[in-house]
């Protein structure tokens, strides 16, 4: 437990839990009496070698995903990043020859979508685990994903995207999965995802005519103060409406982990300031409570009814400190008291800063100094 855990919620409270089912394999096949192997990008560290599927697999290929479930996690979702090397059309995952082009063979569309419902069967059935969401294709319409890649990678034009999702949600169902959710596409950025998703549909106002649920399922940068990831948070919320905030990697080198860390040597450091940011929201907005909307989007707000509990998350990403006042009058009562917690990004000042804040009236104002995230806790609070 990392230092400022509060509410009984140890470290970051994450509740979310995303699964890689790889495509790789030092296995061999038979093709016509000839054995075949995976053609091995050079440029793709050992860590990033994630084993496909075999009916053998040990508990260490999901031993991270056992430990989070034991720790709290309540919803798991089975992502692909590239189907298995056998199934692509140059017998790689890290990429095709043409990044511009399908990587998966025409005549493996079924046997991808059966591979995907397979290990969600498998992780049901044998391991105990019930994935909520099943993510098949990541970041399928980016071009970069050309042979000899860094990583898992595949791009899918988006008929062939089609094909696939008709033939899982068709495999799902047979094997007594139909409450298994398809997430598609887990694109680079919002504008592919809603082109990818139009194209697909009829129509371009797809969350509200489908009631889809927006994620940010991969969130990650180099800024290791956290201050561009808590500008990210609270637009993406406010303007996307965004119901899930993951982040990519928690253990990894320079800005881009929450905590420092070398996967290529198995080492684990000291966390990044942006551990502490993130906590600001992860620890205080909680699963179940209801986003209100604010007139500023970098502030987030969050209600819990059952507790009558109103929490507030503003950053402060300028130069020089701000005075902020929040009015309450909206709320039929705003008893108090307030709680207020706060992380300085610079590196060099408070954490994880607990203060007490006092209400004046229907509102209470604060001062937030420069590139500073607070948080404030306000009880007794009935909308």
């Amino acid at each position: 437990m990392l230092k400022g855990a509060t509410l009984g919620i140890p470290a970051l409270g994450f509740n979310i839990a995303r699964y890689n089912i790889g495509g790789s394999s030092k296995n061999v096949i038979d093709d016509a009496g000839t054995e075949i192997a995976m053609k091995t990008s050079p440029n793709m560290p050992a860590f990033k070698f994630i084993e496909s599927f075999w009916l053998d697999w040990s508990s260490n290929q999901r031993k991270m995903l056992d430990l989070a479930i034991e720790r709290g996690v309540d919803v798991a979702e089975a992502f692909s990043n590239a189907p298995p090397w056998w199934m692509t059309n140059n017998h790689a995952t890290a990429g095709g020859d043409d990044g511009r082009k399908d990587n998966l063979q025409t005549r493996n569309h079924d046997a991808f979508a059966l591979y995907l419902a397979t290990v969600v069967k498998q992780a049901k059935d044998n391991w105990g685990v019930n994935f909520t969401y099943l993510e098949p294709f990541n970041e399928p319409m980016s071009t970069w994903w050309t042979y000899p890649g860094k990583q898992e990678g595949c791009h899918f034009e988006v008929k062939t995207q089609n094909d696939v999702l008709l033939q899982l949600r068709s495999y799902l169902d047979k094997l007594g999965l139909k409450d298994v959710v398809i997430a598609t596409s887990d694109e680079n950025s919002p504008s592919i995802a809603l082109s990818t998703l139009t194209t697909m549909s009829t129509s371009a106002d797809v969350m509200a005519t489908f009631g889809k649920t927006l994620w940010d399922s991969e969130y990650g940068e180099k800024d290791a103060t956290g201050l561009s990831m808590a500008e990210s948070i609270a637009l993406d919320i406010n303007q996307m409406g965004v119901s899930a905030f993951v982040y990519w990697q928690v253990l990894d080198g320079g800005g881009w982990g929450l905590i420092q860390s070398s996967p290529a040597d198995n080492t684990i450091s000291t966390p990044n300031t942006k551990y502490y940011v993130l906590a600001q929201y992860s620890r205080h907005i909680r699963p179940g409570m209801t986003i209100l909307s604010t007139d500023d989007v970098k502030t987030v707000m969050a209600y819990d009814a059952a507790s009558k509990l109103l929490v507030v998350v503003t950053v402060n990403t300028a130069n020089a400190p701000s005075k902020v006042t929040f009015d309450l009058a909206s709320f039929k009562t705003a008893a108090g008291p307030i709680t207020a917690c706060s992380t300085e990004t610079s590196g060099t000042g408070a954490l994880y800063k607990p203060s007490k804040v006092e209400i004046s009236g229907s509102s209470f104002s604060a001062s937030i100094p420069a590139a500073l995230v607070m948080t404030f806790e306000i009880q007794g609070v009935a909308v």
